[in-house]
Parts: C-alpha cells; structure tokens; sequence
C-alpha cells in the first residue's frame, strides 16, 4: 500500500494532466457535441499511441522512473487524458474554411510541442525534448496527428453534422434572444396599451361632441331647456 502511494505522489504530473484535460473538456465542449465527437477523441488517441509506439521507442520523451501505467514509452493517463481530449476539443470547434482548418491545426500542433518542451522543468520530460531533433519529433507528430483528424473530420461527415449543429444553436439562440426581449419589455405593453386606450377615449369624446354641435345646426335635434 505505501508503495502505490510512493508512485502516485511520484507521478504527481500525470495525474494532474489528465484531471486538467478532463476538466477542460468539460468547460469547453456541451454534452451534445460530446456525445457526437468522442470518436474523434478515440482516433485521436489511436494515432498518439502508433506514434509513442513507432517514434518515442526510438526517441524517448518521458522520465521511464516516474510513470504511473508504463505504456509505449509514455503513460496510460497521457492517452486517456490530454490526447483524448484533443481530438475531441479540436474537432468540436472545428472552423468552416480549410485554410482556417489548416491554421487550426498548426496551432494545435505548435501547443502540444510547446506544452512537452515545457514540461522539462517538471522534470517528468527528458532535457532532449529542448534539442533540435526533440522539437522537429514533436511537430512532426502532433502535425501528423492532427492533419488526420482533420481527414477523420471529413472523411465521416462530422462537417455536415457540425454545420447542422451550427444552424440550430443559431436558431436556439434567436428564440431566446427573442423571449428574452419579450419577457424584459412585456411591462411597457401595458403602458402603451392604456396610452392607446386613453387616445382613443378622447377621439371618441371629441367625435361625440362635435356630432351633437353639428346636429343642433341641422336643426335634427329638439331644443333643450
């Protein structure tokens, strides 16, 4: 037992990472678009562990001495948690244009580079991730992974259903833009209808009396005393 709690207080980072994935997959992405691009998430870590198992055996990335499930070079968590949630945060909120698709993805890819070059003062990451060769592995892969998914993204028709997706939030968010503005200003409804009404009481006492001078012109009503 106190040897499970010596790894997990080893492996502090990987545990974190995946928790902070998880949490902004939350915030970031509804339970609609969830429920619809979590396969993504899936080819997404499929295409992350291909890579560990091809590109990281050869060029080792991680610190082997402080992972918590040991696998291809990496841990289990880094697949269930941060690659995982990629593929689904970057093809929920994918853009419409390819040229801002493929900007996307460069994006992307430069964020997850960063992120592993970053991690070396965490010491979880090896000090070769900051060399020439560490850097271009790791654009080359993140790059690789993403412009698939953006195939992936194609490929299945996840852009018409992200289009349909669009047009009823649009539409969602008309209506309630609509009842809320009924809902503020419903008051002053009744404000104008009583102004209305008060107008139409005065035309219509004016109307009457200017009928009743005109008859005692013509002569067609008896004269009061």
């Amino acid at each position: 037992m106190s040897g499970f709690i010596a790894a997990l207080a080893e492996s502090w980072w990987w545990i974190a990472l995946f928790f902070s994935a998880w949490s902004a997959l939350f915030l970031l992405v509804d339970k609609r678009r969830l429920g619809i691009f979590w396969q993504c998430g899936l080819v997404s870590t499929g295409i992350a562990l291909a890579a560990e198992g091809l590109v990281r055996r050869q060029l080792p990335l991680f610190q082997p001495g402080k992972m918590l499930f040991p696998l291809l070079g990496a841990d289990v968590l880094l697949f269930a948690g941060p690659r995982f949630v990629e593929g689904v945060v970057f093809t929920a909120h994918m853009p419409v244009g390819p040229a801002a698709q493929w900007i996307m993805a460069a994006l992307w890819t430069g964020i997850a580079a960063a992120s592993e070059a970053l991690a070396v003062a965490s010491g979880f990451v090896l000090p070769e991730a900051l060399e020439t060769r560490g850097i271009l592995t790791a654009l080359l892969v993140h790059g690789l992974r993403f412009l698939a998914l953006v195939g992936v993204y194609h490929a299945a028709g996840y852009d018409v259903v992200a289009a349909a997706l669009a047009l009823e939030e649009w539409r969602r968010a008309r209506r309630d833009l609509l009842l809320g503005f009924s809902r503020r200003f419903w008051p002053m409804s009744w404000v104008v209808f009583l102004a209305g009404a008060k107008v139409a009481e005065r035309a219509s006492r004016r109307w009457n009396r200017g009928g009743v001078k005109s008859s005692r012109r013509s002569g067609c009503l008896p004269c009061l005393r």
